[in-house]
């Protein structure tokens, strides 16, 4: 039986994608710290974060949860209208 034909469902599935190598990896080390295992599938398009099916649900919440507060947390930087300015700054 191939991979693709594996009626339990344990064929890993994607919860995030990277542009970049070091991008992948944080996200992978993230989800090792939580105790999902995961492994990064690279293609032209970038690097996608692949997780066993009964992870992924976990994997995809923690990985919203890291966005969004990156977000927030990029809303209360100052900022800089050009390069001079932030070098000047503090």
């Amino acid at each position: 039986m191939s991979r693709s034909d594996d009626p339990s469902g344990s064929e890993p599935v994607a919860v995030g994608y990277a542009a970049g190598r070091l991008e992948a990896q944080m996200i992978k080390g993230m989800l090792e710290a939580e105790g999902i295992r995961c492994l990064v599938r690279s293609s032209r398009a970038g690097r996608s974060v692949m997780v066993h099916p009964a992870h992924a649900e976990k994997a995809r919440a923690l990985l919203a949860e890291v966005e969004v507060r990156a977000e927030t947390e990029a809303g209360s930087l100052p900022e800089f209208t050009d390069d001079e300015e932030w070098r000047t700054s503090g």
